[in-house]
């Protein structure tokens, strides 16, 4: 078995005082890879051709500070935990905001779902 993307910008940051996994949460959309590098604090893009293949390598969609998984919702808002209280709200013109300033203690995971034709963070 062979990576299908390596690099630097994956991997966790050497200077990071204390552990942080480097590339952690992933997601696919619109033709491209999204990856959250906790040490980094960011998360990238990485387009795909259509077999699902690397098309270049990673761009910074957002600069969040210490961030795990996200989800994608269906207009492009990105959601993101952040081992931490916060749960951040990245939108597509990369205005960020914090959804949740409390409340969220050591979140690492949240998922989109739809429920009587909304859409719910979980």
């Amino acid at each position: 078995m062979r990576p299908c993307l390596a690099g630097p910008l994956l991997t966790a940051d050497p200077a990071a005082k204390d552990f942080r996994p480097g590339a952690n949460g992933l997601k696919v959309r619109d033709g491209a890879l999204y990856v959250s590098n906790t040490s980094r604090g960011v998360i990238y893009r990485v387009a795909l051709t259509p077999q699902f293949e690397p098309a270049g390598g990673p761009t910074t969609v957002a600069v969040t500070g210490q961030v795990d998984d996200f989800a994608i919702s269906p207009r492009g808002t990105i959601y993101a935990t952040t081992h931490g209280a916060k749960l951040l709200a990245i939108e597509p013109d990369g205005t960020m905001r914090s959804v949740l300033e409390t409340g969220c203690d050591s979140c690492t995971s949240v998922a989109m779902a739809r429920r009587n034709g909304k859409d719910t963070l979980i």
